[in-house]
């Protein structure tokens, strides 16, 4: 079965689940109405789990007295601790409006870095996906984009693959994959881990977007953010104007603006932890089941005309699956591969989580690309001139240093190496794609 068969696969049994669901989804819905207009009759499990509730909740960083009453709840004290937690669910996921601080753009930019393109190279086709690293050797994808190690091994994935200002596309770190070291897929579950090349090249600031094991990450009525390549363009972000509708076994269903080529991307909550692995939108359909595109007219199924498929939701396989699967899995394996397996569940170096630490850091060089600095920023970083009297140069320190001639020109002999230092030659950006994408 080739990628293409495996993907339409993956949206077929995404589309028969989400019909199935469409009596619970009206259900939650309702109680969802109800809440926000004031009903307190309405059961928490109309809407959620309330263990998997209380788990969330701890992960919020709420004030010290809520917190203490979610752990009490955790403990088995439901019945004062109950009512305070469908409060807090209200408040803080399903009445939450718009307004975040900005440290939540930040740490979406240091999350971002970890997101790379897929790049696949078959047969003189192209294809794209997403992947983003969740240890400093492992990247997790769809099994959809990578299910098998000899297509891995034609696959490279790139990092910082992002439009700067004027609209120019930066130069990617680009890293290749070593289906050889490690290699593991599950195609019921739609994901592939499979580790890079060792001695890679920096990757963001050292970190990773680490697998939380634990249920409970994010909520049916909760927004959720997708960072992305769709189509295998420069990054992008679909942020908080979408919503968990639905969860129905090992799969979330959400209203997110996603494409094709985001297969593979991270669905995280508003707190940057790692929800689901996007696999698949939820395509509308007829009553023959076929696939509708936005016309009402039936998909002939050719990869050109996807982009015109009507989609109703999207789907992501949770991560408490995934990690629950890999768990397993590693208990067979020898004791580099359970090593390699249980890092993903550690958390990255402190340094490599925000973006910036602050303004005039000197550290902040260590966690923001240039890209990413604005005119603002790199102008509070600016120091002052240094003179050097016997060159006739003066030197500011930017977020790259220019040194800046005021003395007499000199010549090409007069550099120490008595010849002219090339400039850095910059690679072509790669163009948009025009193949197939995952």
């Amino acid at each position: 079965m080739s990628a293409p068969d495996y993907w339409l696969d993956q949206l077929v049994q995404a589309a028969q689940r989400f019909d199935r669901g469409q009596a619970r989804r009206t259900g939650r819905r309702r109680a969802i109405e109800k809440l926000k207009r004031g009903d307190r009759k309405v059961s928490l499990d109309a809407i959620e789990e309330p263990e998997r509730l209380a788990q969330r909740l701890l992960s919020m960083d709420l004030p010290g007295t809520i917190d203490q009453v979610v752990r009490n709840f955790c403990k088995g004290e439901a019945a004062p601790a109950r009512e305070r937690i469908e409060q807090v669910f209200l408040e803080s996921i399903i009445l939450q409006d718009d307004l975040v601080p900005i440290g939540f753009l930040h740490k979406a930019q240091a999350v971002a870095r970890y997101v790379g393109r897929i790049v696949t190279k078959l047969g003189g086709r192209t294809k794209f996906g997403t992947g983003f690293m969740i240890s400093d050797r492992l990247l997790l994808t769809n099994h959809h984009v990578l299910p098998l190690p000899s297509i891995a091994r034609k696959s490279r994935v790139q990092f910082d693959y992002v439009e700067i200002a004027g609209g120019d596309i930066n130069v990617p770190t680009d890293v290749a994959l070593d289906p050889e070291t490690l290699f593991v897929a599950d195609k019921d579950l739609d994901f592939a881990v499979v580790a890079v090349q060792a001695n890679h090249p920096p990757i963001g600031a050292g970190g990773w977007i680490p697998l939380i094991s634990a249920s409970g990450k994010a909520m049916v009525g909760e927004r959720v953010n997708i960072i992305q390549h769709p189509g295998g363009e420069p990054q992008q972000i679909a942020i908080r104007a979408n919503q968990i509708v639905d969860i129905d076994g090992h799969f979330l269903i959400y209203e997110t603006d996603t494409r094709k080529g985001s297969s593979g991307s991270p669905v995280l909550n508003d707190q940057w932890q790692l929800a689901a692995l996007h696999h698949a939108g939820v395509p509308r359909r007829d009553g023959h089941d076929r696939i509708l595109l936005t016309d009402g007219e039936p998909w002939d199924r050719r990869p050109g005309t996807v982009h015109r498929i009507d989609w109703v939701a999207n789907e992501g396989t949770r991560i408490s699956s995934i990690t629950a699967f890999l768990k397993e899995w590693a208990d067979g394996q020898e004791l580099a591969i359970k090593g390699l397996i249980e890092n993903t569940g550690r958390q990255p170096p402190p340094t490599s989580t925000g973006l910036p630490p602050s303004l005039g850091s000197d550290s902040a060089s260590a966690t923001a690309p240039a890209w990413a600095l604005s005119g603002f920023e790199s102008a509070a970083r600016m120091s002052s001139p240094q003179s050097d009297a016997a060159s006739g140069t003066r030197q500011w320190t930017l977020p790259m240093t220019v040194t800046i001639s005021i003395g007499p020109p000199q010549t090409e002999q007069s550099n120490a190496g008595g010849a002219v230092a090339p400039s850095p030659e910059r690679p072509e950006p790669i163009e948009p794609p025009e193949d197939d994408v995952e």
